[in-house]
Order: structure tokens, then sequence, then C-alpha cells
């Protein structure tokens, strides 16, 4: 039986996922369904016509998906694979209803719980913590007496604070305290990070949605990320990918790699995900997140000979892997491709 892997709407790393399984597996099918008009992904697949759900609710999903794997099956292209992004908990809960059908779906974790850790920061760090591994000094906080007293304590030790919502994406909320900062550079430059903590909290307090936040300790350092291929809490493929203002350096193996693999044990990542870190000021690595989807910049790697998502294709068929590494880093730059869609 021909390998046929669906995906569905997930976010900027679609494409990619689904031109690098194009380019080294040809023969495949490929599912790649948006709920929006995107030609740019659906164009890759070979149902370019199937649409995705617009549904807002988990169950009514499910029964979408459930009804899309019969679709497949009544066309005699039946599913063997899904990588889900949308509604994963409800999937996850309901693995052994795919299980059945014979189809491997991978949610970014075999347990539905840590989908929702890796999402909440503050549990996240807890969990970290409770297991040894290496965090930023992370203070819950609620109110603007709660900020101003986590500011103060983690300036104690030595370190300038930052703060961000518990739960978010793409870096939204993030701000670095600064008693410096001058408070008209936030609206004459919109690429500063950097707000007084009297500002902030005059702000804080004003609020309409309340939010649980955290304040953490600032790491100056140097990011990383590891992308990831896993199967149920175990690395098979990955790239580490170090991150400059104006390129990445792609590498593999290393101290940062041992500690994704710790990540991934214990969260049970599944599929193609991110594990973010960033030194300290001393030069060690902690911990930033986890992303149980693949990132972004994930198929920056393919520069350098990796191809992850062609390696989850492999990984979700039972097939063996063979990982690349690397003798040396290999320094990438991406660049921006316009394509005409009509």
């Amino acid at each position: 039986m021909r390998k046929h892997i669906w995906i569905n709407q997930g976010f900027s790393s679609m494409r990619d996922i689904a031109l690098q399984i194009r380019e080294h597996a040809p023969t495949s099918l490929l599912s790649v369904t948006h709920k929006d008009d995107r030609p740019e992904i659906t164009a890759l697949s070979d149902f370019p016509l199937d649409l995705e759900s617009r549904s807002s609710d988990a169950d009514e999903y499910l029964a979408y998906v459930v009804n899309y794997i019969d679709l497949c099956r009544h066309r005699n292209v039946p599913l063997s694979a899904i990588l889900a992004t949308r509604y994963r908990r409800t999937i996850q809960k309901n693995i052994e209803l795919f299980a059945g059908r014979g189809i491997r779906i991978c949610t970014g974790s075999t347990d539905a719980n840590w989908l929702d850790i890796c999402e909440n920061k503050t549990l996240f760090t807890n969990k970290l913590v409770e297991a040894g591994l290496p965090v930023p000094k992370t203070i819950e906080v609620n109110t603007g007496n709660e900020v101003a007293k986590a500011i103060k304590e983690i300036e104690s030790l030595g370190h300038t604070a930052c703060i961000k919502p518990s739960i978010g994406v793409y870096g939204a909320g993030f701000w670095i305290f600064d008693r410096n900062a001058d408070d008209f550079s936030l609206l004459s430059d919109r690429e500063t990070l950097s707000i007084h903590p009297e500002t902030y909290l005059r702000a804080f307090d004003a609020r309409k949605n309340p939010q649980p936040h955290i304040v953490m300790e600032t790491l100056p350092g140097i990011e990383t990320s590891v992308d990831a291929v896993c199967e149920d809490g175990e690395i098979r493929s990955h790239a580490c990918r170090t991150k400059f203002d104006s390129h990445q350096f792609i590498s593999t193996g290393g101290e940062v790699y041992d500690l994704a693999a710790s990540v991934a044990r214990l969260c049970k990542l599944d599929g193609l995900v991110n594990i973010q870190f960033k030194a300290d000021d001393h030069g060690a690595h902690k911990v930033l997140e986890v992303n149980t989807r693949a990132a972004g910049g994930f198929s920056y790697s393919s520069a350098a000979g990796i191809n992850l998502g062609y390696d989850c294709l492999m990984m979700m068929h039972g097939e063996k892997i063979t990982p690349v590494s690397l003798d040396q880093k290999v320094r990438v730059k991406p660049v921006n491709v316009t394509l005409r869609l009509a």
C-alpha cells in the first residue's frame, strides 16, 4: 500500500513539511488541507479541492477527521498517517479510534496532558524543575503588586527581569524590564522590547482581560532550537539551530541535544516538534519551551542535508531512519521566495 499522509491545518511549517515529503518520497500520497484560501499550501496536495473543517467545536472536528478517513478509503487511497495540529488533545484522547483503523497519528505527544502542560509556561516550568532540568527562574503573577515583587526578587538574584503571558505563541506580550527605559521609545521604535517597570505596571493593572503572566530572569546568551522527529519520547532524527541576527548554524549532537533528549522523554514527545533553549550569562543552556509542533524554521536544516519532514514520514510508517550526523556546523540563511498563484 502506498504511504498516504494527511497534514491538516497547522502553522507556518505546513508547506515546508509537504515539500520535503514531495522531494524525498515522490510516490507517496499527500493530503494537505487548510480552512483558508492558501493555494501555496493546498497546491501540494494530491487532492487540492479537499477543504479543512471550519468547525470551532472539538467533537465536530473529530467527526470531520473520521469522515475524511472514510472518504479516502472510499477513493481507494486509504490514509496511513495523520500529522495533526488542530484539536490535538481531543484527537490524542481518542487515539484508539484511529489505531483500530490502522492509522498512525502524531499530535506532538503521546500523552494528552503534556499537550496542555507544554502550552502553559508555568506548569511546564514547574514540571521541568521537578525533573531536575535547567530552566530560568520563573514566578507566576496575576496582579501589579505581584509583578513588582517578582521583579525585585529576580533583580536581587543579579538578573534582569522580563515578563510574558503564561499561555501564548510567537513571543506576543514579551517585555524586558529596564529602569532606564524611555517611554517614548515604545512609540518611536517598533523593535524595542524594553519597558520601564512603572509604565508596565500601570498598563498591567488597567487590563480589560486579565490572564496569568510569568516574570522570568532574562537570558542574555545564544538561543538554540532543536527540531526533532520523536517517537513516543525518543528522538529519532534532529537538527540543532543556533540563531544569530543574519544567519543560523546547523549542527547535531552535543550538550543541547542531550538536554533535548531528556525533555523529549519527559514530555513523551511524538512527531515533528521543537525544543527551545537560551544560554544564561555563564553560557549554561536553559530550557525555554517546547512546541509540540514543527517550528517555522525547521526546514532550514535541509540546507545541511537534514530532511526532518521526510524522516517524520518514515517514522510514522515504522521504517528505519538513518539520522544525519554533521562533523561540523553548517551556516545557513533563509531567503524569501515569491510564488505565482494564478
